[in-house]
């Protein structure tokens, strides 16, 4: 479309001189329509059928792009995720400054677009809720709209999965638990774009959806694992549990075991244990091959520590971790635990509990859940697992999350920490 220039139009003489009120008014009412789009482009509010996608992805050309944020005026905004149809909608931002020793590229990517309105070539972005939660279609920079040089390859547009110019696949992923995984793709500016991983000093950061009831929409497409530890071995489940064969693969050895669930046993002290599985999900035309992997359980070299539950001198130890493990300072977040525990029973008393990292103790301490008594062994001690969703308070500083039992604070080898960063604006 031709864009209008104002300047000629005024220019232009007008044949009746009773029309120069009229079409001021009407240039008043055109540009004040034109201000406020422009102002609503970028901030998108959440309504009822809405789910807000939260945290950062990460791009090595173009550096962070922030789903939600406040801008410095104050207003919101964010990328949202219809919760029948899972088409996005709303904005990012790469807040980024470009690298100077290559001005060849374009300078601010700012904005990245997610329009359901997007067709054609270049479909909108969606959660394809009967595909495993596989993100398809694209989004686009808006600075490739506005007459920078973008080259010659894509203009702008960010493609959520499809095939790389060597023969392999990519795909972003949005998890039964919220978490987002995988790899978008740009090739003029932004590169490869990294949803989830882990930062130079070692924090966690990721792309996250804001409500577990809407993300386990896709449970039963998409195939999961768990693990649980037991006194003298190490189960890995696979869940569903429907498919007719599961390949499973424990530590880079394929084992004949095709059942949803893998025992290892017997489990030796200071060695780590972690798994794969494969199975065929669904039926018909919407029957697909997918992995999960397994969470790694890794048993630590002597029983030192731990809490000592019931008679007799049974050791109860676990495994705990958490997403995201990178939060915005001062902001409650939702948050997902995952857990287990051997050698408890329904009358011992176990929760999940956080205190500041740097602290020595436990007595300053914040629970955050308790653990149910009726997802533990009735009456002969056992493993137990689980997880827990919950929006977790507002933290300011790096904050370490642990398991106890009956007072005492559980073994679970390495910390479980949650770091802060501080809040995000975009300009």
């Amino acid at each position: 479309m031709k864009n209008v220039s104002f300047k000629n139009l005024f220019n232009k003489k007008l044949e009746k001189a009773h029309w120069l009120p009229l079409f001021f008014v009407a240039v008043i009412v055109v540009a004040g329509l034109a201000g406020a789009e422009a102002f609503h482009a970028h901030i998108t509010n959440a309504s009822s059928s809405l789910m807000q996608i939260k945290g950062d992805a990460w791009s090595p050309n173009i550096g962070w792009i922030s789903f939600s944020g406040t801008a410095k005026n104050g207003s919101p905004y964010g990328v949202y995720e219809d919760t029948n149809t899972g088409v996005l909608s709303g904005y990012a931002w790469a807040y980024a400054q470009p690298d100077p020793n290559n001005t060849s590229q374009p300078s601010g990517l700012g904005w990245l677009h997610f329009s359901p309105n997007f067709t054609g070539n270049h479909p909108a972005a969606k959660v394809d809720f009967l595909s495993g939660g596989k993100v398809i279609g694209y989004a686009r920079f808006v600075s490739a709209t506005s007459g920078t040089t973008w080259g010659s390859s894509s203009d702008g547009w960010v493609s959520f999965s499809g095939t790389a110019t060597n023969g392999s696949s990519y795909k972003v992923v949005q998890n039964a638990n919220c978490t987002w995984s995988g790899y978008a793709w740009e090739p003029d500016a932004s590169g490869w774009i990294q949803i989830s991983g882990t930062a130079q000093n070692s924090s966690s950061f990721g792309v996250y959806g804001s409500d577990a009831s809407i993300c386990s929409k896709i449970t039963g497409s998409q195939l999961t694992c768990s693990a649980s530890k037991g006194a003298s071995s190490i189960t890995f489940t696979a869940s569903p549990g429907t498919a007719s064969s599961y390949t499973w693969i424990r530590n880079r050895v394929r084992s004949a075991d095709t059942s949803s669930s893998l025992t290892v046993s017997p489990i030796i002290q200071d060695n780590s244990y972690t798994a794969q599985v494969s199975a065929t999900i669904g039926s018909g035309t919407g029957s697909r091959q997918t992995t999960a992997y397994c969470p790694t359980i890794t048993i630590p070299p002597t029983s030192g520590s731990g809490s000592t539950s019931g008679s007799g001198s049974t050791t109860t130890t676990g495994m705990l971790s958490v997403y995201p493990s990178r939060v915005e300072s001062g902001k409650p977040t939702p948050t997902t635990f995952t857990w287990s525990l051997t050698n408890v029973s329904q009358g011992d008393n176990c929760s999940i509990d956080s205190k500041a990292a740097r602290a020595r103790s436990t007595t300053s301490h914040m629970s955050v859940g308790g653990l149910s008594p009726s997802s533990f062994p009735r009456g002969t001690k056992g493993p137990a697992s689980g997880t827990m969703s919950t929006t977790s308070p507002a933290i300011k500083t790096q904050t370490e999350y642990y398991l106890e039992c009956n007072g005492t604070k559980i073994d679970t080898g390495n910390p479980v920490i949650v770091n802060v960063v501080p809040s995000f604006s975009s300009f």
